[in-house]
């Protein structure tokens, strides 16, 4: 056997050797900087009529137009000609309960 023996008479198996591939290395991929972007910001001029209106302005505006937003849906419900649609339980004896907030509300007023 072809082999190396060892002093007590053994033989002494080979190891092996490890060789690497002969593999090309990798290049490292240079990136390139991103160009600067120009930051230049150009503002708009205020609007001169911007400050006209002053804070009780604005304040009166909106109470008008809340005004007429609660008579616009006051006279939509009063000019309404539609029954209010009866349910079958309001024909059951005893008050109901739609009734009895009626009468308090009468006695109220």
């Amino acid at each position: 056997m072809s082999g190396i023996y060892t002093q007590d008479g053994e033989l002494q198996k080979r190891v092996t050797e490890q060789i690497p591939f002969n593999l090309t290395k990798v290049k490292p991929k240079v990136i390139p900087q991103p160009e600067a972007l120009a930051r230049e910001t150009i503002a708009m001029p205020i609007p001169k009529n911007l400050f006209k209106k002053t804070v009780q302005d604005v304040e009166k505006d909106k109470e008008d137009r809340r005004k007429a937003k609660t008579e616009a849906i006051r006279r939509e419900y009063e000019d309404n000609g539609k029954k209010r649609f009866e349910l079958a339980t309001e024909q059951l004896k005893g008050v109901s309960k739609f009734d009895k907030t009626k009468i308090e509300l009468e006695e109220e007023f």
